[in-house]
């Protein structure tokens, strides 16, 4: 009885009983964060999945404080019995749980755009570094919406406050389209990735090295040396040729034969265009076929395939192509056709049957001007 009577005490307007409360609150809320830190890191490392181990590492410490910040108010909480000290209370409740709940999902979405993405895009160079600069995006808005909701928590009207963002929202939009057009095509290039840094593509007519992915340019470096800076609105709308992400090239050589060769020479092109890329390297021959007829003479297509996706060993294997072809036709006799025109006026005697023509043979019409 005496022990009840000691705790119905009144020191400054409360009861010794609600500072007793208020202090046991508090001593336990400032042990359960570190019992719980001990427990989540035990989970986290028992747990299967790196991701989720990581996840809740660095999760941990804005909930914890968030915890701690609780446990003040629901110490203060039953010492609050005036009308003023219990609205302040609640401002700081609901400005704690803002806030952890901001930190906590920024938090999250660092470790998933920084950390756990670019470690599963590990191919794509400078990928972490795009998505950084994304970052501060995702923050701002995140922290946006944690003040709307919090002065919604407090009882302020924030209709008008929305609506205002509303209006100047469409404000913005109309008189920055194109920076917004920019911006949103940045997002698809940056999830859809129809390139990637140092990727060699074309658009249109300019051809370069991707340096840089921006917000509202991507940067080029073109073969002769200048950088090329492109709208990113303009390449999501162009036809993209990306090269870095050809395996292999499919090559063909178009040639002119002469009429005058034998039918028994124009039989063997195809095994002799063979012969040519027999004991090549990184090639694979796909045909020669003859598939034209022209003033000029037949039309022979040689297709091969080049293993390879280097530009430099490309051109290496056609110069070597075009040379063995050149050294297969001469000891062969087989002569190409020349861009050459006969002219035949009226009265003389008709032209004779056509045969291979040779540089030699080449007739001129400047006499008969």
């Amino acid at each position: 009885m005496a022990v009840r009577n000691y705790l119905q005490l009144v020191f400054w307007h409360h009861r010794l009983g609600d500072y007793l409360v208020s202090a046991a609150v508090l001593l336990v809320g400032l042990a359960l964060p570190s019992i719980l830190r001990v427990l989540l890191r035990r989970w986290a490392s028992q747990a299967e999945a790196g991701v989720v181990k990581k996840l809740v590492e660095i999760s941990s410490r804005p909930f914890l404080h968030s915890l701690q910040g609780l446990t003040v108010y629901a110490a203060l909480r039953p010492l609050a019995h005036q009308r003023a000290s219990q609205h302040l209370l609640h401002i700081y409740a609901s400005a704690v749980i803002t806030i952890g709940v901001a930190r906590l999902m920024t938090t999250a979405i660092h470790f998933l755009l920084i950390d756990y993405w670019p470690s599963r895009e590990s191919d794509r160079k400078g990928f972490d570094r795009q998505l950084r600069g994304f970052m501060p995006v995702v923050t701002i808005s995140v922290w946006g919406i944690g003040a709307v909701c919090l002065l919604d928590a407090l009882g302020m009207n924030i209709s008008a406050v929305v609506a205002g963002l509303g209006i100047g929202g469409v404000a913005i939009a109309l008189a920055s389209q194109t920076v917004l057009a920019d911006l949103f095509a940045y997002f698809a290039i940056l999830f859809d990735r129809p390139f990637d840094i140092d990727d060699f593509i074309m658009i249109d007519q300019f051809t370069g090295t991707v340096e840089y992915i921006g917000v509202k340019t991507t940067r080029l470096r073109s073969v002769s040396g200048e950088q090329l800076v492109v709208a990113n609105s303009d390449l999501t709308k162009s036809k993209l040729r990306n090269y870095r992400r050809m395996q292999n090239r499919r090559v063909e050589i178009l040639l002119q034969v002469a009429y005058g060769n034998a039918i028994e020479k124009l039989e063997r092109l195809p095994a002799l265009a063979e012969s040519i890329f027999t004991g090549q390297s990184n090639v694979k021959f796909k045909g020669a076929y003859l598939t034209g007829v022209d003033a000029a003479g037949f039309t022979l297509n040689i297709a091969y395939v080049v293993l390879s996706d280097d530009f430099g060993a490309h051109m290496n294997i056609q110069q070597r192509t075009l040379l063995a072809i050149k050294r297969a036709f001469d000891a062969n006799g087989i002569a190409l056709a020349l861009p050459t025109q006969k002219f035949v006026f009226e009265g003389e005697s008709p032209a004779p049957p056509l045969t291979a023509l040779h540089p030699q043979e080449i007739t001129s019409g400047d006499h008969a001007a």
